[in-house]
């Protein structure tokens, strides 16, 4: 009898084993700026980080976001945790980081025990992808919109810069100009700018918004995809665009644009294919775009 009962308690303790806290993170090695980024989940709350390699550095100051978590997302990673699976995996799997492709860990921990894998960024793990996948679905929510958290630290005087902020209603994030040098006036949301601005604005709010006021290469999304992403662009002028793609050595794998185009929001859709229309290979990718003396280039994570 006391065999049986042992027996019970061991097959409970392997097999009904129930998730406490999630954490997972990224991180790239040949970066700058904001390199990693931490996700701690439990029953109730997300917690967000992004930063960087240097703690002291005075510009990248870490991004923190906290929300709650949905009920029904806690309930459907505890069902697709396999804790058997999950604790025979090694600490390291593949070769995480390797010629700049990134990394991601995932850390787990249950009623007694805590396993942390980390593996090459967007791998997927046998048994556990839809565990994973879910992971990544909150860690990607908090991507869409860290940018809104960040305000640039440029110094004792806050000169001029895009200040970016989460528009539930519109459902994105919005960008106007914040400046605190020469009489310009700080405004948190743009509905405080349109009420309370004045000619010591750098962009007047009378003038017909109907167009861009700057040039602008926007996030792509989604990012990391899966094999489609757009690249949203703003022409405040008309003039010859060229939006490229390359590797990480600095290859063009893509031209997407190059041809004249009129002022407006534009955007382009790039399925993952080089110039000869062959699929590309999962990684990390840069898009830039040049429109006279402007350029600007972004970092994009293509995933297999």
């Amino acid at each position: 009898m006391k065999r049986i009962q042992l027996l019970l308690i061991l097959t409970s303790l392997l097999f009904g084993q129930d998730i406490i806290q999630i954490k997972t993170g990224t991180f790239f090695g040949m970066c700058f700026g904001y390199c990693l980024s931490q996700l701690t989940i439990t029953d109730n709350d997300a917690d967000y980080t992004l930063y960087g390699w240097d703690e002291n550095d005075p510009v990248y100051q870490p991004v923190a976001i906290s929300d709650t978590i949905d009920s029904t997302i806690w309930e459907n990673l505890n069902t697709e945790f396999n804790f058997e699976i999950f604790m025979s995996l090694d600490s390291i799997i593949g070769c995480p980081d390797c010629a700049d492709g990134g990394a991601e860990w995932f850390e787990i921990a249950t009623n007694d025990t805590i396993k942390k894998v980390t593996i090459e960024y967007g791998d997927s793990l046998n048994g556990l992808n839809n565990l994973i996948e879910l992971i990544r679905s909150v860690r990607y929510s908090f991507q869409e919109i860290q940018a809104c958290y960040f305000i640039p630290q440029t110094g004792s005087c806050l000169a001029a810069f895009p200040r970016y902020y989460y528009d539930h209603e519109e459902n994105e994030c919005l960008e106007f100009t914040w400046g605190g040098c020469d009489g310009l006036v700080p405004f948190e949301t743009m509905e405080d700018c349109e009420s309370n601005c004045n000619e010591s604005v750098q962009v007047s709010l009378d003038q017909n918004f109907d167009f861009p006021v700057i040039f602008k290469l926007n996030n792509c999304y989604p990012n990391p995809f899966n094999p489609v992403t757009t690249l949203h662009y703003d022409l405040p002028e008309n003039g010859f665009v060229n939006i490229t793609i390359y590797d990480m050595l600095g290859r063009e794998v893509k031209t997407l644009v190059n041809q004249t185009q009129d002022v407006g929001y534009k955007s382009v859709i790039w399925d993952a294919t080089n110039d000869y229309s062959k699929p590309v290979s999962a990684g990390i990718y840069l898009y830039q775009i040049q429109v006279g003396d402007y350029m600007q280039t972004k970092k994009m994570v293509l995933l297999k």
